[in-house]
């Protein structure tokens, strides 16, 4: 299962790169801003697996390079938790793109006393496709570092400024 995902996943970028896409002009040069709201789809296969729903929001202080915040809500029945990640990303052909950000959770588990925080890393690699000049959907796989939590396919829709 999870090499017929990572397959689909790796299709998917490649006919980012061949298939014709709306000119992307400008969206990331330096001075431009990206504001970002997506869901979660965690490979978890579980009854009670979270639904996440983060905004993601950066500046880019140079030419395919933006700097930002990114603030997730997880919430499911025994649990929630709020992360806060700083991170850059690359975009290389203005399509795809790679990042890292370093994570900081807070997860608050019922009848349980207060939470520890968490610091750990992630490894990200996306798609840009644009809808229109200013809109576009960021297919991403997040890979927490290091693997105590799962791998994340998030799908994000973005603003340019």
């Amino acid at each position: 299962m999870k090499k017929c995902i990572s397959a689909l996943f790796i299709s998917g970028f490649l006919l980012l790169l061949v298939l014709p896409n709306r000119t992307v002009n400008a969206q990331t040069d330096k001075g431009s801003i990206l504001i970002n709201g997506r869901t979660n789809l965690n490979f978890q296969f579980e009854d009670n697996a979270p639904l996440n729903v983060g905004i993601l929001g950066g500046y880019f202080f140079a030419d395919n390079f933006v700097g930002g915040l990114d603030i997730d809500y997880d919430r499911n029945e025994a649990s929630s938790s709020t992360l806060i990640r700083p991170f850059v990303r690359y975009y290389l052909f203005k399509r795809i793109f790679f990042g890292t950000g370093l994570r900081y959770e807070i997860e608050t588990v019922q009848n349980a006393s207060n939470p520890d925080p968490e610091f750990s890393w992630d490894l990200e690699l996306g798609g840009l496709i644009m809808l229109t000049d200013q809109i576009g959907v960021e297919p991403t796989l997040r890979v927490p570092i290091p693997r105590e939590s799962n791998v994340a396919l998030i799908i994000g829709f973005s603003l340019f400024f």
